[in-house]
């Protein structure tokens, strides 16, 4: 194999370590922050467990799934349905999810209970 064929190769492993990287330490770690903030302690471990086990789930389901949804209906509309997914999330964290930044466990608690 030359060497003109290799750059691609590299340049994309660079690519996926520097995504992986950057999710790491920005979006990732954001549902168990959440998690674990918003359940009382009694909850915690049981929410983290749930929600870890869904987020294992839906990411083996997201990694299977997506050669052969593009296979079936092409990549635009695949796409198109992963941009809708995350409209809905985003209006769902909106709506929904309150700021704990600065908040006290019984803030967050009353919060919750509202």
């Amino acid at each position: 194999m030359g060497s003109s064929l290799m750059w691609p190769r590299v340049l994309a492993m660079g690519a996926i370590c520097v995504y992986g990287s950057a999710f790491a330490f920005s979006l990732g770690p954001i549902p168990n922050i959440l998690t674990a903030e918003l359940f009382p302690m009694r909850a915690k471990s049981a929410a983290m467990a749930a929600s870890l086990g869904a987020q294992f789930f839906f990411n083996t389901c997201v990694g299977m799934g997506f050669p052969i949804l593009r296979h079936k209906i092409g990549a635009q509309a695949v796409f198109t349905g992963f941009g809708a997914v995350c409209f809905v999330a985003w209006l769902f964290v909106n709506r929904f999810v309150f700021e704990t930044k600065g908040a006290s466990l019984e803030q967050l608690s009353s919060k919750g209970d509202e």
